[in-house]
């Protein structure tokens, strides 16, 4: 039997892992950072491919693929915004909440305003989810792409592009916001019973 550090798409992860290194390091040479980054992005989408193909979904596996985007954001957020930190630590206290509560945080939404359930609705496979999603993890790479002006040459193309990610990011950051509001709530509940 192999190891779960060996299945596939973890091993997929890993070579994410060094694209994303390689990135960090090429942040002064933008055009080669966004190829890693891009590489990376796109290997995200083929181990999930992976893990249903080889029947390898694990999870340490689905565990690795979130904090493999959170650590490629972050390093994005941090390096085209001053406040980027912000962004990052919202994110990572998500996954916190998210990955505590196991795979029914996907579900349990029955209480949240409407624009969360648009959002969340069939797994992020709805208009408004596809938007967050987009905005969450294509809006920091074309900003920096944008800010290091090796964009510029698409910006007619880029420009409605960009906007909708910035939409889509914001309408993220809401539900993230709101992910953490109610899990606070639930928290200073337990706190009332105990």
């Amino acid at each position: 039997m192999t190891s779960v550090f060996l299945y596939i798409p973890n091993l997929i992860g890993y070579g994410r892992l060094i694209l994303l290194l390689l990135a960090w390091i090429l942040w002064e040479w933008p055009g080669l950072c966004i190829v890693c980054y891009a590489c990376a992005a796109i290997l995200d989408a083929v181990d999930g491919w992976a893990a249903r193909r080889f029947n390898q979904s694990s999870a340490f596996g689905a565990w690795l693929d979130v904090v493999i985007d959170n650590l490629a954001r972050s390093m994005l957020w941090s390096g085209i915004f001053s406040w980027g930190w912000m962004v990052s630590a919202l994110e990572w206290c998500v996954f916190s909440i998210t990955h505590m509560s196991g795979p029914e945080w996907k579900t349990d939404f029955d209480a949240a305003p409407h624009f969360v359930k648009m959002v969340m609705a069939k797994g992020f496979k709805q208009p408004a989810g596809v938007l967050a999603m987009a905005g969450s993890h294509a809006f920091p790479i074309v900003h920096y792409g944008v800010q290091r002006q090796v964009l510029l040459p698409l910006m007619p193309v880029i420009r409605v592009a960009w906007a909708s990610l910035i939409v889509g990011r914001v309408l993220c950051g809401a539900v993230e916001i709101w992910c953490v509001y109610n899990y606070i709530r639930r928290l200073a509940a337990q706190s009332k019973t105990a």
